[in-house]
């Protein structure tokens, strides 16, 4: 995956939708001058496009969305690891940021998919982004796949498994929520997962 890179224009319709949604802190898809005093074309088209959340620290907000705790398909997660994702837009205001994540354009490599894929945690994660709910995507039918994960003594950990195939991302994903509590592992600790 190449680097993703700040859309100029993407990145000045995302601030407009910041500026748009700060004074009532209030996000909607749909905005309309009647309802946002700051409106504007270009901010209504983030707001269609965009995802905004009550939180002006961009740090933070990644984590939110990688975290997308409120989304059974994961697309904030998915959007940010999209291997062919390439521009993004992001714009903030005093209590609000903005995040234009979403690019739908084709895969420029999308055989590669096939037979490799992307994950989340990786194999190297701080423990702070070892989220509860764990990510497989590959461009293939996940939907007969089977996971399964093993703690450092090599004891089975049970996991909820779902597929998510939203339409607009080449990839599908499974979507797992390992039995264990994330937050009392200490540095180093690993699992295995294994999908088949």
């Amino acid at each position: 995956k190449s680097a993703m890179v700040l859309n100029r224009e993407q990145t000045e319709k995302a601030q407009a939708a910041a500026t748009m949604f700060a004074p009532k802190g209030i996000f909607t898809r749909e905005a309309k001058p009647a309802t946002h005093a700051c409106y504007s074309q270009d901010a209504a088209e983030a707001a269609l496009h965009a995802q905004a959340i009550l939180e002006p620290n961009p740090a933070q907000c990644v984590t939110v969305f990688m975290d997308d705790k409120k989304s059974d398909e994961m697309i904030n997660r998915r959007a940010i690891l999209n291997p062919a994702g390439r521009q993004m837009g992001f714009g903030c205001a005093e209590n609000n940021s903005v995040f234009w994540l979403l690019d739908l354009r084709p895969n420029p490599d999308s055989a590669y998919y096939k037979t490799h894929f992307v994950t989340w945690p990786s194999r190297f994660c701080p423990k702070m982004l070892l989220m509860d709910k764990w990510s497989f995507s590959m461009d293939a039918d996940l939907k007969d796949a089977t996971v399964s994960i093993t703690d450092e003594t090599g004891a089975k950990v049970d996991a909820a498994v779902s597929l998510q195939a939203a339409p607009q991302l080449k990839l599908q994903t499974l979507v797992f929520k390992p039995a264990v509590d994330m937050g009392e592992n200490a540095a180093g600790t690993t699992w295995k997962v294994k999908v088949t």
